[in-house]
């Protein structure tokens, strides 16, 4: 066997990448991150122009962005419910860690019987008069 390398590369040894991945334009521009792209600019100008004005016109800015923020968490609010509807609960939890207990019970018994059967390999060989 030579170390040396071949010039051409053996095509079956040779696994195809994927492409890059690019952004998705229509994610960037769908309607519901256009929406909250603007209420959060909105909120960021309100908080610019919280700081050199008088205590009454604060208070109103305030509310005005009390009103915003209650309109972005109505607006992502699907999003929130579909995130919590597939989120898992205490008893899946308990039930993968009792699955990986039983595994790793079923592991260790697995394993003993494999080095009592290498084990007793050994002693049949060297029952036989091989030198082991």
């Amino acid at each position: 066997m030579s170390l040396r390398r071949s010039r051409t590369p053996d095509l079956d040894n040779v696994l195809p990448l994927p492409p890059p991945r690019r952004p998705r334009a229509h994610i960037a521009s769908s309607p519901l991150l256009l929406r909250v792209r603007a209420h959060m600019s909105a909120m960021a100008g309100y908080a610019s122009m919280l700081e050199n004005v008088s205590p009454r016109i604060q208070g109103e800015i305030l509310a005005v962005m009390a009103q915003k923020s209650q309109e972005l968490v109505s607006i992502l609010q699907p999003i929130t419910n579909r995130r919590r509807a597939s989120a898992a609960t205490i008893q899946d939890y308990r039930e993968v860690r009792l699955r990986a207990r039983e595994l790793l019970v079923e592991y260790r018994t697995l394993v003993e019987r494999l080095n009592d059967q290498v084990q007793q390999a050994h002693q049949s060989i060297e029952g036989l008069g091989h030198p082991g």
